[in-house]
């Protein structure tokens, strides 16, 4: 194999690669056919249907059939993209990416620490809307303007404790 048809070879892998890569982390949102499940995808639509004719024109080329028998380089780039879109593709259709739209929990009164502080040490904190995935080793007791609170880790969860005033 020369030169010039190994750098196709790696720049069609590495096109294959990057377009499964792009399509899953910025456009793989909704599905393109809902119909197909998590086929449906455009990581997975894309990936299968690219790489199916990348390789189906790509292999035969460089097995001296089909009409790419003649260019080596371009038989070889299309055989690396369309073999390495298609694993990507097969990938995504069963992997797919799961969007989470669920904000982070608020809690309304609890106070929101403004810097981390080692554990033990009084944690500095501001009047507002704090967030309650504080790490209770972290932040374990808040104070808020006439009120005690103590975050504790309970059941994979984190619990807030009042403890009076």
């Amino acid at each position: 194999m020369e030169t010039k048809d190994m750098g196709a070879g790696i720049a069609g892998v590495g096109i294959g690669a990057g377009q499964t890569y792009v399509l899953r982390k910025y456009v793989d949102a909704t599905p393109l056919v809902a119909s197909f499940g998590n086929w449906g995808y455009p990581s997975a639509l894309v990936g299968v249907a690219g790489g199916i004719i990348g390789a189906g024109l790509g292999v035969p080329g460089l097995m001296g059939k089909g009409p790419l028998s003649r260019n080596k380089t371009v038989a070889t780039a299309l055989a690396g993209y369309g073999l390495t879109a298609l694993a990507g593709g097969i990938y995504s259709g069963m992997n797919p990416v799961v969007v989470s739209t669920r904000a982070p929990v608020r809690v309304a009164g609890v106070a929101t620490p403004t810097r981390m502080a080692a554990v033990g040490a009084p944690v500095a904190t501001q009047r507002g809307t704090g967030v309650a995935h504080v790490l209770p080793t972290v932040m374990p007791y808040a104070q808020v303007p006439g009120q005690a609170i103590k975050v504790v880790e309970q059941g994979g969860g984190l619990i807030i404790r009042s403890l009076g005033q």
